[in-house]
């Protein structure tokens, strides 16, 4: 089952063969080998995949091939954990692009999200006051070590 993410303008969410052999450090064309074999025993026909990717340099047209996340993961986990941990934090990342903006114009949403921020406001000024409280009881602790440095650690 090919379970595409869709970006807002409704175009499938894919990652190139370009993009996957930086993240995994391997040549462009070693990766397009692997896709090709993954594709013939997943019984795919390439054409859904395959496109063309223009040099910005030169602009010679060279193929690659775009993979929605199914067939990315699939593709990368017969390569190391390293690698297969870098596409993973990838396509967190590109999933966590489309988060939708939050409708300011709905009471409810604006409440939980003010709500929520000064909750989060709070919980960061206790966390200060923790810290600043820690910091004054340790404040005798730190003068007796410095007494001590200074006399050399004679009594």
């Amino acid at each position: 089952m090919n379970t595409e993410l869709m970006t807002k303008g409704q175009m499938p969410l894919t990652m190139s063969s370009r993009e996957i052999a930086e993240l995994c450090d391997k040549d462009h064309r070693h990766v397009m080998r692997d896709i090709k074999m993954m594709l013939g025993q997943l019984s795919l026909d390439d054409r859904g995949y395959a496109q063309n990717w223009t040099h910005p340099q030169n602009g010679q047209q060279y193929p690659e091939y775009h993979l929605p996340k199914d067939l990315t993961l699939t593709l990368v986990a017969g390569y190391n954990v390293v690698l297969r941990k870098r596409i993973i934090d990838r396509w967190i990342e590109l999933e966590g692009s489309l988060r939708e903006i939050p409708d300011f114009s709905d009471p409810v949403v604006l409440i939980h999200l003010l709500t929520e921020h000064a909750s989060k406001r709070i919980e960061a000024e206790q966390r200060a006051m923790n810290a600043e409280a820690k910091a004054h009881a340790m404040q005798e602790d730190v003068q007796a070590f410095e007494r001590l440095a200074k006399a050399g650690g004679q009594s």
